[in-house]
């Protein structure tokens, strides 16, 4: 998009500006406008009457901002072009790791019966360098997904928790029922929110969030079958519902 801009003569630094007129800029910040900048200095471009323009942001004398001062906790001042940002896709980029993902009696269970999964989260702290200074950046677990296999999911703040393996199906916050037998593939997608800090200062919030997902793992769910047998499987091991059946 075009941008208000001002004008300058080419043969001198010191010249006047004129009215504004649009010239286009190719920065991708659109609150940014064109001033007079030496040829050497990166990011120049060319006017359609020879004058060298560059981008820059706005103040309110349409000059360039202050450079940003940073203490390092050896008290050594560092001076920055730009405040230090992180962004979403620096989060993202980190490497978070997801959250273990469980099931109860796994890899078994039983059709129609309260199967319990939970997942194990952890917050984690990355230390990482931008413009020349340090950056500490932390992810938070938030909230999770659990997608089951079977074409459900659930999504919710809650990990979950382990029951036991003496306890048979108890519903919990994040359990489920598989309304048909058969091998199922299930895992946990953990959301992060994010926080960082440069040199040592003060702790700012990450802008969107970051995710993992745990390995899908195997869960086959069996169904129920009674019958009258006149013998134990000691007896013969070879009879019904016996495992030499």
């Amino acid at each position: 998009m075009d941008e208000d801009v001002y004008r300058y003569s080419s043969n001198s630094l010191g010249a006047s500006k004129s009215s504004p007129v649009h010239v286009p800029c190719s920065s991708p910040d659109a609150s940014r406008n064109l001033v007079l900048a030496p040829p050497d200095v990166a990011g120049v471009q060319q006017g359609k009457f020879g004058q060298t323009y560059l981008c820059l942001p706005k103040t309110p004398d349409g000059q360039a901002a202050d450079p940003i001062e940073y203490t390092l906790p050896d008290g050594q001042i560092v001076t920055a072009p730009e405040p230090i940002i992180v962004t979403t896709e620096d989060f993202q980029n980190l490497g978070i790791l997801p959250s273990e993902a469980h099931q109860e009696r796994a890899p078994h269970t039983l059709k129609n019966y309260n199967t319990n999964f939970w997942a194990t989260p952890q917050e984690q702290t990355f230390d990482i360098e931008m413009g020349g200074l340090p950056v500490q950046v932390r992810a938070i677990p938030i909230s999770y997904t659990f997608t089951y296999g079977d074409g459900q999911t659930l999504k919710t703040t809650n990990p979950g928790y382990q029951l036991g393996e003496d306890i048979w199906d108890q519903e919990t916050p994040t359990s489920h029922k598989y309304a048909e037998p058969g091998d199922f593939n299930y895992s946990v997608t953990t959301y992060y929110r994010g926080e960082f800090s440069v040199a040592g200062g003060p702790w700012q919030v990450i802008e969107g969030t970051g995710q993992a997902s745990s390995q899908p793992q195997l869960i086959r769910v069996w169904r129920v079958k009674a019958g009258l047998v006149a013998d134990d499987c000691a007896t013969n091991p070879s009879g019904w519902g016996c495992p030499g059946h």
